[in-house]
């Protein structure tokens, strides 16, 4: 690994794969390669602003050049709507269909005894949210249709964090721990070398602590253990764990897939102004569209995977602050293109 210069936040990985973990051009020792990281990280933003730029400064010099590219430019845009309607419309259909569904008798029915032998990891990564909220959350997980001593839960908080979050982490464990197999606190250090505060660091702290002090104590197998990461605020539709141990069984290879619901931003919406609710819907719409474009599909916000494959690839990055999307593209190159996203149709 000559090429990077921060060794710690890439250890446990093969030499040959040193890239996936890179999460700033100036990780890169070489030169050249440092070069070339910069400018791909460049591109997609240089372009954007060209063209804005270039289509107000052609209009001047080139006005019929201009004029044709606008209206071809229109056309296209006309052409995806239709093509996003579409899909969205789809996805919609689809959704309500699942939503009819008795996933886990639909699980007991074709799955009897296997569905028994995982166990679902879920964390919830916490900074300083009020009770209320976080109670809300653990409360919509305790009404899953689902066996909930199948679950381990951690709540993952930061050191960082007021004293009134680790007084309410406490509240939330007295109060559920009761309806899990085990419901644990985790505490993410601050200022750790070579890290970056944020989502990414935090779940990789907590899964190492559980790791070591669970799943490793308890000789549960890799491969039995399912990881759901979700956001603090996020609360599952009642069959999301059948709906996803189901499709994690029917999968050819499940330690090579994520699996992705659809994000709905509607918990505080009416609170909004009016712009942010403009964002949270279109943000849903998107992802319902995404879902019927499966090959184009990555994870975002809420989302599952094995944990033998997180264990594999060292688990998130932390040298980034979100790693919603960039687990996938991570697992994608880990994998040499054997990786994909499941689309599940089920709202979260």
């Amino acid at each position: 690994m000559e090429n990077l210069l921060n060794q710690n936040i890439h250890q446990n990985i093969p030499e040959e794969k040193w890239y996936i973990k890179v999460g700033h051009a100036s990780e890169i020792k070489n030169r050249k390669d440092r070069i070339i990281y910069r400018l791909l990280e460049i591109f997609p933003g240089a372009l954007a602003w060209s063209t804005i730029i270039l289509m107000i400064l052609f209009s001047y010099f080139f006005p019929v050049f201009v004029a044709i590219f606008i209206i071809i430019f229109d056309v296209y845009w006309l052409a995806k709507s239709v093509n996003f309607s579409v899909h969205l419309i789809q996805s919609y259909r689809e959704i309500k269909r699942r939503i009819k569904i008795d996933w886990f008798k639909k699980l007991e029915t074709e799955f009897p005894e296997k569905y028994k032998e995982y166990t679902h990891l879920i964390v919830y990564p916490a900074y300083n949210e009020s009770h209320d909220l976080i109670h809300h959350t653990f409360l919509a997980l305790t009404k899953q249709n689902y066996p909930l001593k199948n679950f381990i839960v951690i709540l993952a908080t930061e050191e960082s964090a007021k004293e009134e979050m680790k007084e309410n982490a406490q509240k939330i464990k007295d109060e559920f721990e009761k309806y899990f197999a085990k419901l644990i606190i985790t505490v993410h250090p601050k200022n750790l070398p070579n890290e970056i505060p944020g989502k990414g660091s935090n779940e990789t702290w907590a899964l190492k602590k559980a790791k070591e002090d669970i799943i490793d104590a308890e000789n549960i197998p890799y491969e039995k253990i399912i990881v759901s990461v979700f956001d603090i605020d996020s609360r599952p539709y009642p069959d999301y764990f059948s709906v996803l141990t189901y499709h994690f069984l029917k999968e050819k290879n499940p330690y090579r897939a994520s699996y992705q619901p659809i994000p709905v931003f509607h918990n505080n919406v009416w609170q909004l102004p009016p712009f942010s609710r403009i964002v949270a819907f279109s943000t849903t719409f998107w992802q319902m569209m995404q879902q019927k474009l499966e090959k184009r599909l990555a994870t975002f916000s809420s989302h599952s995977m094995s944990f033998k494959a997180l264990v594999e690839m060292n688990y998130w990055q932390t040298n980034i602050v979100s790693e919603d999307s960039r687990i996938f593209w991570q697992s994608l190159l880990y994998y040499d293109g054997d990786y994909k996203v499941v689309p599940l149709f089920y709202p979260i």
